[in-house]
């Protein structure tokens, strides 16, 4: 009751004292009253660890001294802290009282009751008797206006019994069960990946140095003194994927310098021939430098270059497709 009384009292003090909100408020006076709700959080926090030494009075000093503390807030963050510290005591409140004990032992209703019925006159004589009906023998004889003047002392704000705890109607969700249904096994042969041996990959590599060998001796042969138109050189009209294998090897024989690319001044053609690796000293003593570039070649340039400039023969010779069986990467 002493917890209703002050609340009551800080609803009195909030009317009077009408604290406005002030954006503008001294930083060290905010500071301070963060400081001083700290605190109290704080020590209510370690009392409240050891309820049984816990006592109201306690409770109660903590929040008169946030009502003080109250009067001087002046903005929502120091508002968050006094909120904390009543939801704090109130925590506290209703844990103390169900820890509550009554002459030693837990707290009794139906001796309560008894003493109740006492208190409005009706006869205490039959209560303990489990045979016996206390409703319906105190119905009658039970003074409830003394109870009503006496709990008035306390407070003047009784509770009524027609607040609405909830909507008028109410209808409850049913739960829809969905049936799973099982997953149904393919049937299709399962496909087993192509395994790979060591050998074959070496076998790979191998081929691919040897293509690079010979496309080597091949730009040597035509492009030794003169330079060469370069599509001239890896297209095969006759099979667009060995083009770009083409590009692909002639890619390591740029790396080892091996083969110059250029582009010629007149015609804008992209030319290359045969050269020997630079030296340490050619970087030196000219403009030598390292170029890297990414080239492409799709479908349609395969085609247009083969019209522009006419290529019926490819002057790297055509290689024989391996069987179907040896292409694993990309079997399904």
């Amino acid at each position: 009751m002493a917890t209703q009384t002050s609340s009551s009292q800080r609803d009195e003090k909030s009317k009077d004292a009408a604290p406005e909100y002030d954006p503008d408020q001294n930083p060290e006076e905010k500071e301070k009253i963060r400081m001083g709700y700290r605190e109290q959080i704080r020590d209510l926090e370690e009392r409240g660890k050891d309820l049984k030494t816990l006592q109201i009075s306690d409770i109660i000093d903590k929040i008169n001294t946030a009502d003080e503390a109250f009067g001087e807030v002046r903005a929502p963050q120091e508002a968050m802290f006094d909120s904390r510290l009543l939801n704090l005591a109130a925590t506290l409140s209703t844990a103390k009282v169900r820890e509550l004990r009554h002459d030693g032992g837990g707290f009794d209703t139906g001796d309560f009751i008894a003493k109740m019925v006492t208190f409005m006159g009706g006869n205490r004589a039959g209560i303990n008797d489990a045979d016996s009906d206390v409703d319906d023998q105190f119905e009658i004889d039970l003074d409830w206006k003394k109870l009503g003047w006496r709990s008035l002392a306390y407070s003047r704000r009784a509770v009524g019994v027609d607040a609405m705890l909830g909507p008028l109607s109410f209808e409850q969700k049913k739960r829809e069960v969905k049936k799973r249904s099982k997953q149904e096994k393919d049937d299709a042969p399962i496909v087993q990946p192509v395994e790979i041996k060591a050998e074959e990959i070496e076998k790979d590599e191998n081929e691919t140095s040897n293509n690079v060998l010979e496309l080597s001796k091949m730009i040597n042969s035509v492009a030794s003194n003169q330079s060469v138109n370069l599509f001239r050189i890896i297209i095969n009209p006759h099979s667009y994927s060995q083009s770009v294998e083409n590009l692909f090897y002639l890619s390591f024989l740029i790396h080892e310098q091996r083969v110059a690319v250029e582009v010629d001044p007149q015609t804008d053609e992209l030319m290359l021939y045969a050269c020997e690796p630079a030296t340490e000293d050619d970087y030196k003593d000219s403009d030598l430098r390292r170029v890297q570039s990414v080239w492409e070649l799709d479908y349609e340039t395969w085609q247009m270059a083969i019209e522009t400039w006419d290529i019926r023969e490819p002057l790297f010779p055509t290689r024989p497709t391996p069987p179907e069986s040896s292409y694993r990467f990309y079997n399904k």
